[in-house]
């Protein structure tokens, strides 16, 4: 049969081989309509579905580990509010500062030391506690000096050391009675520090007033 005998009335006559390219190309069709129309789009939605399942799974974790360790963090929350609690209560309502430079001062004499200057700074106020700066300026030995700052550590208060320097002893500025005892004048330096020492703050916070005179 011609090629161009071949038309859609007689398709029951055609040759085996012309119908079976046919039904080949129509399947080809349909395969290709049912990809780009169906399955293409479910690959999207399972491939979406698998990243939130991968999202909701770690998101899961995540919150399980809060839950079960919910009571640990609870726990030390507490345990760090008690420590809080007993730190401030160490800490002395009111400062002694004559008393404080006395004890200073006896633990400088006794490691050796000439004191230049002890000066109280201004105190610094936080929300729970004040600070009460001290600037010292003392002058003696290493080993002196290392013994001074030893001893503050044991007097009857809690005294940090903030800052300080240490520098050779400008001769030009030394007293004719500034050298310590049982020291040279060539083995004499100056250690400048802030000491810092701690009391409660019971000043209560200033409230915000808003307008009309009244507090928020």
């Amino acid at each position: 049969m011609n090629m161009n005998e071949l038309t859609m009335d007689n398709i029951g006559s055609w040759p085996f081989t012309a119908r079976l390219l046919v039904i080949g190309f129509v399947c080809a069709i349909i395969f290709v309509l049912f990809f780009t129309f169906d399955v293409k789009p479910m690959r999207a939605k399972i491939a979406a579905a698998t990243a939130s399942e991968q999202d909701l799974r770690s998101s899961f974790q995540v919150k399980y580990s809060q839950v079960v360790n919910r009571r640990a963090y609870s726990q030390q929350v507490e345990t760090l509010k008690t420590e809080i609690k007993t730190i401030l209560h160490a800490l002395p309502s009111q400062l002694d500062v004559p008393q404080l430079i006395g004890d200073i001062s006896k633990v400088g004499t006794q490691s050796g030391l000439e004191f230049n200057f002890i000066k109280p700074q201004p105190e610094l106020d936080h929300p729970y506690y004040s600070e009460l700066p001290i600037q010292i300026s003392v002058t003696g030995t290493y080993a002196q000096l290392t013994e001074f700052i030893t001893s503050l550590a044991k007097i009857p208060h809690i005294v940090t050391i903030d800052t300080f320097s240490i520098n050779r002893v400008d001769m030009s500025n030394l007293p004719a009675n500034a050298t310590p005892a049982n020291a040279t004048v060539n083995d004499l330096l100056v250690m400048e520090l802030t000491a810092v020492t701690y009391k409660q703050n019971n000043k209560k916070p200033n409230k915000k007033i808003a307008k009309g005179g009244k507090p928020l």
